[in-house]
């Protein structure tokens, strides 16, 4: 219990303690957007990381395929 909270039980001061109340919900209220845009940050590092590694695998698979087109034009 925090300091405005013991005080406001201590006084019947039911102000105080719903501001205590407010307070706290804003405080878990900026952690949880706090960790909803870093979890936010993370899925958009791994889409970009997702999407480097499609160009990657398409520019291998361009190369295997000019690969194959000259082995077969050098056998057939």
């Amino acid at each position: 219990m925090s300091y405005a909270e013991t005080k406001a039980c201590a006084c019947s001061d039911d102000s105080i303690l719903k501001l205590c109340e407010i307070n706290r919900e804003i405080q878990i209220i900026e952690i949880n957007k706090k960790a909803f845009l870093n979890q936010n940050l993370l899925t958009l590092n791994d889409i970009k990381s997702t999407e480097n590694s499609i160009d990657a695998l398409k520019i291998s698979i361009s190369k295997l395929e000019e690969d194959i087109k000259t082995y077969f034009s050098n056998f057939f």
